[in-house]
């Protein structure tokens, strides 16, 4: 059914996949909960699955596939919603059952019905986003909690074995029923469930709660990523695609991150007496 180069890209996508899960942990692991938080909400399985199904078919692929994205990864946020939501009221193993069917039902039927409307797909997106921010933002967590996170040696294999099976089986699956099926399963927040199911097991869900409050601003990078992706890998190809999208995501990244920090410091300034 597939030839032997095929499926060498998709062990190539497993690998990179992985790859670059097991960096995202590092930094989590060295810096902390925020940056982690934030860390893991960029461009990471998307991009990395968004490149290989370019490169196991076509540019073009990639960027169709990249139409209907938005939508899927504003089901992310609804899922990181569910998960706050019910962590300590059923435990975080049904909490993340539970916020994993939310997002199957919301980004399926998108590729089911061959939903390729950027434009809604982004208006979608950004209405999770300000409503994820605000919910997440009403949080309270403890401020004594550890600042550094520790991942042991199996704990890290099997979050990048995950987050590289997940990006491989997109691959496959855009190839067998079309991009769109392979977009909405490369949006599929394997990030997050690994995650809070390795932080809610070792520090409880009040941690996991305090790194899910920063996913939003990541999550935010994502949006000018899959525009970058839809426009600029047709015209430029996967290289330069990439590098082009990704320079929209720091970008935007940053710039959210810098606006939220001033609004932190005057609304701490407006507190004190």
């Amino acid at each position: 059914m597939f030839d032997s180069v095929f499926l060498f890209k998709v062990f190539l996508s497993f690998l990179a996949g992985g790859i670059f899960t097991a960096f995202t942990l590092y930094a989590a692991e060295k810096y902390g909960p925020k940056f982690g938080g934030m860390l893991a909400g960029l461009p990471s399985t998307t991009a990395v699955g968004l490149f290989f199904i370019g490169y196991a078919q076509s540019p073009k692929a990639a960027s169709e596939a990249a139409t209907l994205m938005p939508a899927a990864v504003g089901g992310s946020l609804i899922f990181v919603i569910f998960y706050v939501t019910l962590c300590k009221k059923l435990g975080y193993k049904l909490a993340l059952l539970t916020a994993s069917i939310v997002w199957l039902a919301i980004s399926l039927p998108l590729a089911f019905f061959r939903f390729e409307d950027i434009y809604a797909a982004t208006l979608f997106f950004l209405a999770a986003w300000v409503t994820t921010l605000f919910y997440l933002g009403r949080k309270k967590t403890d401020e004594k909690m550890p600042e550094k996170i520790d991942y042991s040696l199996g704990q890290k294999v099997s979050r990048a074995v995950f987050a590289g099976g997940i990006i491989a089986f997109a691959v496959v699956i855009s190839s067998m029923f079309g991009p769109l099926w392979g977009g909405a399963l490369a949006a599929f927040p394997a990030m997050f469930l690994s995650s809070f199911m390795i932080l809610c097991r070792a520090y409880g869900c009040e941690y996991s709660t305090a790194f899910a409050k920063n996913t939003p601003l990541g999550l935010l990078g994502v949006l000018p990523y899959l525009w970058g992706v839809h426009y600029f890998y047709p015209t430029y190809g996967l290289v330069y695609g990439t590098i082009f999208s990704y320079v929209l995501s720091i970008a935007a990244t940053y710039a959210v991150y810098r606006l939220m920090d001033v609004f932190r410091k005057k609304d701490s300034s407006a507190r004190i007496p």
